[in-house]
C-alpha cells in the first residue's frame, strides 16, 4: 500500500472519531441538518439520483458521517 493512501484513511478515520466525539454519538439527521452553504444547480428540468439519499436505506455512504449529506 502507498503511503499515500494510508495517509488518506488515517485522515478519514480520524474524522470519524473526531465527528463522533464532537456531536456526543449524536448525529444531526436529515431534519436536524442545516448546511452553511447554498449551492445552485448548473442544470434544470427534472433530474433523478442514482446514488445516494438522506437516509440508511438510500445512501450509498452512510457510515461515512462527513459524507451523509454530502
Amino acid at each position: 500500500m502507498k503511503l499515500r493512501f494510508l495517509w488518506q484513511q488515517t485522515q478519514q478515520i480520524a474524522g470519524l472519531i473526531y465527528a463522533t466525539i464532537r456531536y456526543n454519538d449524536k448525529l444531526p439527521d436529515k431534519d436536524t441538518y442545516v448546511g452553511s452553504v447554498e449551492y445552485s444547480l448548473p442544470f434544470s428540468g427534472k433530474w433523478v439520483v442514482a446514488n445516494g439519499g438522506v437516509d440508511v436505506e438510500t445512501s450509498h455512504s452512510w457510515d461515512i458521517y462527513p459524507q451523509r449529506y454530502a
